[in-house]
């Protein structure tokens, strides 16, 4: 009985070592993986705010339902670069309210700005934004805008 336990292991471990294959010497081991040369595209910070300020801010203040919405997005990593994308959603009713795409330079430290305009005034209420980053979802926040919300831009007709 011991024996074949003794067995069964070793034919496990020799089963399990010819899976795991290593390159001989003579293979060229390839990809940038491997080099070092890829690392993924992340986003280190958003924030947002009214275009009407000179900087964004990562709390979540109201924006006025009559300034444009500045988005300012950091990115890390990407040493082959990427596409970022900004979607904002009104939450009352689901339309999609603006997207926006910017291709990220191998590399980049600079922020990526988006401005989300509208015609008339923005409807009040709570907004989704989702940033995306190569079509997959890196971060989410949430964009309140009210009539009641101090601005300095004037109200559009």
């Amino acid at each position: 009985m011991r024996l074949k336990l003794i067995a069964s292991v070793l034919a496990a471990h020799l089963m399990i070592a010819s899976c795991s294959k290593h390159p001989s010497s003579d293979e060229v081991v390839t990809g940038p993986s491997e080099a070092g040369l890829v690392s993924k595209l992340l986003v280190d910070e958003v924030r947002i705010g009214p275009s009407s300020q000179s900087t964004t801010d990562t709390r979540s203040d109201p924006i006025s339902v009559y300034d444009e919405i500045r988005v300012s997005i950091r990115p890390n990593g990407a040493s082959r670069g990427g596409e970022v994308a900004a979607k904002l959603v009104s939450l009352a009713n689901g339309h999609n309210a603006g997207l926006q795409k910017a291709d990220v330079k191998p590399s980049q430290k600079e922020s990526i700005i988006f401005v989300f305009t509208s015609d008339k005034p923005w409807a009040s209420g709570r907004y989704l934004l989702e940033v995306t980053v190569d079509g997959e979802l890196a971060e989410h926040r949430h964009v309140d805008i009210s009539e009641r919300a101090s601005t300095s831009a004037t109200p559009r007709r």
